[in-house]
């Protein structure tokens, strides 16, 4: 019996091009996500379900990637023209293109015109589609997402804003959650009384709010509340931070680490009673996925994606980040009561082992490139 061509395309296994923005030479949950999907790009590679897989990266230097198995790494510094052309040429020997950011979504519409039945994905994560001030929508972009196949945002949230801004239909969504790495149990040795902050604090992170979680440090000092905090992060807004702490006289109570390494950042997760930042711009919020890692009960704001994965009253709290006593009463409630907050660290931990592991990310991963 002879094979027919439809039949020996169906036994063939697929080959995956991925397109993004610098991954290796910065930090931050955009590379986070990026060298995640990769790897495990790579992992579905080596078990013999993908046939292959590139991953074409804009403003890395070879010196910036590493050795990845299962996939082919090139970076293209400043060379727009060869990303694109080389892009083109390998989107026409690929069954799915996998865009990593809507900057790129140009690649989408040119690939499919050289290649109809090439199968285009776009990933989108929070600001980069909520056409704010941070971010404006281009005014080609709504027709170039009509050669996009499949959009998938890490959150409800987000796809809910982008269907709005961008005019495109709910059902082109699919919802594809951050992850973190295993994890074992670690120890902690507490205060009572301290609170921990990480975040990025870059010129677009006004509403990160950590003026407001200091501002509320400096209602619990009024109220005679032993409370400190840490924050863990760096950039051009911790100048004006740092005054305002200052300025409160909070000098004693408010410790800036910037930022630090790895091991760092463990010691501070085990050294605090509760992890707080009342953010009206996360996408999702890996970071209280890191948070309950290390059992911490969180804190969030009331607007954005991470009230999808927070469950308020079971594995953190809920804060109206414009109002500075709501903020207080949240840290007060939790460091008051460490029974309490101690369990609800544990219910978010159980979470994350139950939903937001690599393994999961892996297994979310397979629908997308089937």
């Amino acid at each position: 019996m002879v094979t027919g061509a439809a039949d020996l395309r169906a036994q063939m296994k697929p080959s995956v091009l991925f397109v993004g923005l610098a991954t290796y030479s910065r930090v931050g949950g955009l590379q986070n996500f990026n060298r995640r999907l990769i790897a495990n790009l790579g992992a579905l590679v080596d078990e013999g379900a993908l046939q292959n897989c590139h991953a074409h990266l804009m403003d890395d230097r070879a010196s910036d990637l590493p050795h990845q198995p299962g996939v082919d790494i090139v970076g293209f510094a400043q060379d727009r023209a060869g990303l694109i052309l080389r892009t083109l040429a390998r989107s026409r020997r690929s069954d799915h293109l996998l865009i990593g950011h809507i900057n790129l979504v140009l690649l989408a519409g040119l690939a499919k015109l050289l290649r109809p039945s090439l199968r285009t994905t776009l990933f989108v994560h929070g600001d980069d589609v909520w056409n704010d001030g941070l971010r404006a929508k281009r005014p080609y972009e709504p027709f170039l997402l009509k050669w996009v196949d499949r959009i998938v945002s890490v959150s409800t949230y987000t796809a809910g804003i982008m269907a709005r801004e961008y005019h495109v239909p709910s059902e082109r969504f699919t919802i594809y959650p951050n992850a973190i790495d295993d994890f074992a149990p670690s120890g902690r040795a507490t205060s009572g009384h301290h609170v921990l902050c990480v975040t990025r604090l870059g010129t677009g992170d006004h509403r990160k709010h950590v003026d407001q979680l200091i501002r509320a440090i400096g209602e619990l000092a009024a109220r005679g509340r032993p409370a400190t905090l840490s924050i863990v992060g760096d950039g051009p807004l911790r100048p004006d931070l740092e005054a305002l702490s200052h300025t409160l006289k909070l000098e004693d109570r408010v410790q800036f680490l910037g930022r630090v390494a790895d091991e760092v950042l463990d010691q501070a997760y085990a050294s605090s009673d509760v992890f707080a930042l009342p953010s009206s711009k996360e996408g999702f919020g890996i970071v209280y996925l890191e948070a309950w890692s290390h059992g911490l009960p969180v804190i969030c704001g009331s607007l954005g994606a991470p009230r999808e994965i927070i469950t308020d009253g079971v594995d953190g709290l809920v804060a109206d980040q414009s109002d500075v006593s709501d903020l207080a009463d949240k840290i007060d409630a939790l460091l008051s009561d460490p029974l309490r907050a101690r369990e609800m660290g544990q219910n978010g931990c159980r979470k994350v082992r139950r939903s937001y592991l690599n393994r999961n990310a892996l297994e979310n991963l397979r629908p997308l490139l089937s």
